[in-house]
């Protein structure tokens, strides 16, 4: 992979009561093998089946920050 490291920074844990699914908030530093860092901003929503296991995740972020680092 391309990645030495990443750092993930919570910023909030949102759910609903009695709703099947749960939103996380969290920003992600992530360095390359060359050094190059971003940060940007994520939004991973998590959807339950009956049983309490991940039945869906959808992973939400703006790549303008990441290209310019990959394109270098």
């Amino acid at each position: 992979t391309d990645t030495l490291q990443s750092i993930i920074h919570t910023k909030g844990v949102y759910e609903k009561k009695n709703a099947s699914d749960v939103v996380l908030y969290f920003s992600y530093e992530w360095t390359l093998k060359n050094n190059q860092k971003t940060t940007f901003d994520v939004v991973d929503i998590i959807e339950f089946d009956a049983q309490m296991k991940i039945k869906k995740l959808k992973i939400i972020y703006d790549t303008s920050q990441t290209k310019k680092v990959l394109k270098r």
